[in-house]
């Protein structure tokens, strides 16, 4: 009965008549208007019906976060980390966060309205060495610390508006999840995929741990050959195309024959050595000379064998992952060391195999150069699973990267205790290519992806999983950049109260010193001074105006440069759609308090004008429509919505109107997706008769759709004419643009014809001033 009571109050007047008291008109947004909706979302939410399945699906996904260790910047990566996506500061969230989860709660929500089920969850790659650094710095047990990382995370997430399905919420840290990656690996070791060896590793002589070949940023090398007593000069060239990790790692430079090899030797002015001629054929290259290459390949080969010089050998570009880790903080190996039996999967019913607890964190967990749970005695003995004899567990953890790499997989399923994930599940979500949106950065496409694709294709070989590749699409948003302003003199980064700006010209200056300061744009960093609490601008702004800036300011794979000037745009922008709401409102209620001769007034749009503003309506609906389903761009979207408001902003006389009404509708469920607080608020505000309305909330209204009888009508006539005399007419969309008429206009052939000869001094374009008038396109020659 209380969700009855308060959904009620929060939509009244919505789809009937109720003019007694007039919506104000706000001055500013309300943080009030975001704890409203949450609680209404939250509430539904936790009432909903799980969906009938007879909709389309969409699976959006962003890269869960990582709850690290305090010490560890927010904004920074971290070398040593397997972390997935973004590091959390005791459980913060920084800008990035909210432009990666903002992306991927526009899209669901617009999928939602377009009639998909749609599945858009959350979880936390929970494990980690930050975490356990930052529990042994404090003294506590790094599953307390992570917890409450989540814990406050979770807050601040649904302070933004982000609508995930918290039902399917997985973390990876606890048992219940940690069980199937137990799972996991035993199903790689029972194919012979995993296996144990001794090799060189790359040793942390601070965390006490092994690293990746791809968590180290620095590598020593050896010469495998020496002159002795000479002393050579080798000029080193950095070139961008070269890829390391590629084969070898080296590059041989042909620059007579390799269009980048020749502008790099040209830069830098290096000798060019023709080997290869036209026909493909060997020149000045000694006994191979005249050969055809393809032949001199396998002859040169065989060559440098018989010299002792060289061998075949194929390059594979793949590595074996090394998965162990001599930390505490991870998944325990299930496996059982036996000196009888040898290496022993643990047996699945006795999955998962759990860490133990810590007596003393600090202690138990600091790093001796091998795993802290070697001397958990308590713990490592056990008895053989094959023989019963005396035995020890394996004290080494998982790679979390083994963690991330079937996530995506258990969503649908995370809750389930029996199985990891079922074929009903599976079939529903991932079928079609898998995640039909993954969200998250670029520069986990190397590891990440890859180990999710070699998993998915493991199981769909293996366990029925539908298909065999993880992700459909992915988005990989670009970075958010700060300003940061550094010493002159010093090269330190000052803090923001460290400078002063001249209010006539914009120079910045150290206030100590009044030297002009170093300004860029840099990656958020807390030791540049660069970074912003999304707290702070909700807290002012509200989260709508976060949330429109991240998704305005630059397309979503372009790096963002955060400037807290332009939230005042984005709040002006929705102030202004208040106003024409509040203002609509007003006519509707002195239309409903005048008499029936004077009521006309309010109701009445002359044919021309009403077909015009639905021309601009339907022309915002495809536009919009386009831009978040076909390519993702939110701030074309953002601003075909600008151009719509600004339109309806210059009608004032049409207040009260059914094409204002309709038009004001349509604006407010488009921005839904985009600031959906706002949007339900304005949504309830909007006090008209609207026989499509089948609910109370704008996101449970269908996405509206385009009419292309409508855009049909906007096409215009456009008169050309050359020297004043008219050469042809054409019909053109009402928006094309006078460059694009030129353009056309130059293509026709009596226009061609007259031009023939004769050099365009000048183009006058004038549009028409009323619909159904032409335009007139004159070439001056």
């Amino acid at each position: 009965m209380l969700l009855r009571r308060s959904y009620r109050s929060a939509v009244a007047g919505v789809g009937r008549r109720t003019f007694s008291a007039p919506t104000p008109k706000p001055t500013r947004l309300s943080q009030e208007v975001d704890k409203k909706w949450q609680a209404i979302w939250d509430a539904k939410q936790a009432t909903a019906a799980p969906p009938a399945g007879d909709k389309p699906k969409f699976y959006c996904l962003s890269m869960f976060p990582y709850p690290s260790g305090a010490h560890i910047s927010p904004w920074h990566s971290y070398i040593t980390s397997n972390s997935l996506v973004f590091l959390l500061k005791t459980g913060q969230l920084h800008i990035g966060h909210v432009r990666v989860y903002t992306i991927s709660d526009c899209i669901s929500r617009f999928k939602r309205m377009q009639g998909f089920d749609v599945l858009h969850p959350m979880g936390w790659d929970a494990f980690g060495l930050p975490a356990e650094n930052a529990a042994i710095e404090r003294g506590i047990s790094p599953a307390d610390w992570t917890l409450s990382n989540i814990a406050q995370a979770k807050v601040q997430m649904k302070a933004l508006g982000i609508r995930f399905d918290w039902s399917h919420e997985v973390t990876t840290c606890q048992p219940d999840y940690y069980r199937w990656t137990q799972w996991l690996f035993l199903q790689f070791l029972e194919k012979g995929l995993a296996y144990r060896k001794e090799a060189l590793v790359n040793w942390d002589p601070i965390d006490q741990t092994v690293l990746a070949n791809e968590q180290v940023s620095v590598l020593s090398f050896v010469a495998v050959r020496g002159r002795g007593g000479a002393t050579l000069v080798v000029p080193l060239y950095l070139a961008e195309y070269v890829l390391p990790g590629v084969g070898t790692g080296a590059v041989m430079g042909v620059p007579a024959h390799d269009d980048r090899d020749a502008l790099f030797a040209a830069h830098h002015n290096l000798p060019v050595s023709v080997v290869l001629s036209d026909d493909d054929t060997l020149v000045a290259s000694g006994r191979f000379t005249g050969l055809p290459a393809s032949a001199a390949n396998d002859q040169l080969t065989d060559y440098l064998a018989e010299l002792n010089q060289g061998r075949r050998h194929v390059q594979f570009r793949l590595r074996d992952w090394l998965l162990s880790r001599q930390r505490y903080w991870g998944t325990p190996v299930p496996v059982i060391h036996c000196p009888i039996c040898g290496p022993v999967g643990v047996p699945l019913k006795d999955l998962p195999v759990e860490l133990p607890s810590l007596t003393d964190p600090t202690m138990d967990l600091k790093g001796t150069g091998g795993s802290p749970l070697a001397r958990m005695a308590h713990w490592k003995s056990c008895a053989c699973p094959s023989c019963g004899g005396p035995a020890e567990r394996d004290t080494d953890t998982l790679d979390t990267f083994v963690d991330s790499s079937w996530y995506y997989l258990r969503y649908g399923d995370a809750s389930n205790t029996s199985v990891p994930f079922t074929k009903s599940n599976l079939t529903k979500w991932m079928t079609n290519g898998g995640v039909d949106m993954y969200i998250g950065g670029i520069e986990h496409a190397i590891l990440h992806l890859l180990y999710s694709r070699f998993v998915t294709k493991f199981l769909a070989d293996h366990h029925d999983v539908p298909t065999s590749e993880p992700f459909k699409q992915l988005l990989a948003q670009g970075m958010v950049l700060g300003r940061t302003y550094k010493s002159p003199s010093t090269l330190r980064f000052l803090k923001p109260d460290e400078i002063t700006v001249d209010k006539a010209d914009g120079t910045v200056r150290e206030a100590a010193t009044n030297d002009v300061v170093v300004t860029a744009w840099e990656k958020m960093s807390k030791s540049k001074y660069n970074g912003v609490d999304p707290q702070d601008i909700c807290r002012q702004y509200g989260a709508d105006v976060a949330r429109l800036l991240v998704l305005f300011k630059a397309p979503p794979s372009h790096e963002l440069e955060w400037d807290e000037a332009d939230l005042l745009g984005q709040s002006r922008w929705l102030l202004r759609i208040w106003g024409l709401v509040v203002e609509h409102n007003h006519a509707l209620a002195a239309a409903a308090a005048a008499t029936t001769s004077q009521q006309g007034r309010y109701s009445q749009t002359g044919d021309e004008e009403a077909l015009a503003l639905r021309v601009a309506v339907h022309t915002a609906i495809k536009k919009v429509t386009e831009a978040l389903h076909e390519t993702q761009s939110f701030n074309v979207a953002i601003a075909e919505l600008m151009k719509l408001s600004n339109r309806l902003g210059g009608l004032a006389h049409l207040h009260g109107s059914k094409d204002f009404a309709d038009a004001l509708h349509a604006l407010v469920v488009m921005l839904a997706p985009l600031a959906p607080h706002n949007a339900s608020e304005l949504f309830a505000a909007l006090q008209v008769d609207q026989p499509t309305l089948t609910s109370a909330d704008v996101h449970d209204q269908p996405w509206p759709t385009h009419d292309d009888a409508v855009l049909a009508s906007a096409q215009i006539q456009v008169v050309v004419q050359i020297r004043g005399k008219t050469r042809e007419t054409l019909v053109v969309p009402a928006d094309a643009d006078a460059a694009t008429l030129e353009a056309l206009a130059l293509q026709q052939p009596n226009v061609a014809k007259h031009m023939e000869g004769h050099t365009i001094r000048k183009v006058i374009f004038v549009p028409s001033k009323k619909p159904g008038q032409h335009s007139l396109l004159n070439f001056v020659i």
